[in-house]
């Protein structure tokens, strides 16, 4: 391919271009090369360093105050935890798991109060069985739907 208005380039081979580059890799670095790091690149550097010690001495002087108030039995007190519990709520991480809550027990209250066996819609429907009531094609089909929504 031809690009008009370049000047031809000449033409290496590949095992030369590799004898060029492995020499520049061998040659011995000159006494006057040097290596310079700009002066924005090293104060982000010490910013960085700076930054570290920081936090470390923070996360240590918080991690002090924290064992200091475990062994003096802070998070004992109910006042103390009432408070830890409603920021957890108040965080939203909690509030579909409480709302479940709340929801199983209700369910778990109702399936206590109800009686195991419930004596008079036992009886109620042995009437019904030996008066025919099931029988009746209104009385199947509205059963019928009522299994299948329960399924549902």
């Amino acid at each position: 391919m031809r690009i008009d208005g370049l000047p031809p380039q000449p033409k290496t081979s590949q095992s030369g271009k590799r004898g060029e580059v492995a020499q520049a890799k061998k040659a011995p670095a000159r006494a006057g090369d040097v290596v310079e790091i700009s002066t924005n690149t090293q104060g982000v550097a010490d910013l960085a360093a700076k930054a570290k010690v920081a936090v470390d001495a923070t996360s240590d002087s918080r991690l002090e105050e924290v064992r200091a108030r475990v062994q003096s039995g802070y998070y004992n007190a109910p006042e103390t935890r009432k408070q830890i519990a409603g920021a957890l709520l108040q965080s939203g991480g909690f509030k579909e798991v409480a709302a479940d809550l709340v929801q199983a027990r209700g369910v778990r209250q109702q399936v206590k109060d109800t009686p195991e066996v419930r004596k008079a819609e036992v009886e109620r429907a042995r009437q019904r069985v030996s008066t025919g009531f099931y029988q009746d094609p209104e009385v199947r089909q509205a059963t019928a739907d009522r299994v299948v929504d329960q399924l549902a």
